[in-house]
């Protein structure tokens, strides 16, 4: 599969985001397990995982990477020699992933679900939870697959449920 080659020349790109490549190591796993929850033939699968890998290519912020991410995710595809519709088709995906669009294609609700998972993360939900007026429950109804919203309504449960016992021990 030549997403595995992608992320070796992504890597140094992806180090520029706020949780660096492991963000995009986190988001690959959780699409990887949850791939059979969406209609897609297992001939996207390379396509579909190497737009995860790209998806936060281009900087830490929104606007770099739906503004830069495009252009170097072209330039690290043609390197590969991906097919022209699959690199218009990622790079078109990269320049609005953290949208809601209006009945996507299944390869970007992959993305979306996998990207907003990692949310709930061990490693990533404390970042959010600290931010003023983070709403879990917008990012719980923006999920495209409900068994994906349900798994995050669950992981959220429980990381509530292990920080309330943490607090209850310390005091």
């Amino acid at each position: 599969m030549k997403y595995e080659k992608l992320l070796k020349l992504a890597k140094p790109h992806l180090e520029e985001n706020d949780f660096g490549a492991d963000h995009t190591l986190r988001v690959l796993e959780i699409a990887k397990k949850n791939y059979n929850k969406y209609d897609l033939d297992k001939s996207w699968k390379d396509t579909v995982f190497s737009l995860i890998i790209l998806h936060d290519i281009g900087g830490s912020e929104i606007k770099d990477q739906y503004e830069k991410g495009p252009e170097i995710a072209q330039k690290l595809l043609n390197k590969l020699h991906y097919h022209n519709f699959d690199i218009k088709l990622i790079c078109s995906f990269i320049a609005r992933h953290h949208e809601r669009l209006n009945n996507p294609h299944d390869m970007f609700k992959i993305l979306f679900d996998s990207d907003r998972l990692v949310m709930f993360s061990k490693e990533e939900l404390n970042h959010y939870d600290s931010r003023k007026d983070f709403d879990w429950q917008t990012i719980i109804d923006s999920f495209y697959n409900g068994d994906m919203r349900n798994s995050a309504k669950k992981i959220l449960y429980s990381r509530r449920k292990e920080y309330d016992k943490k607090k209850n021990n310390q005091n």
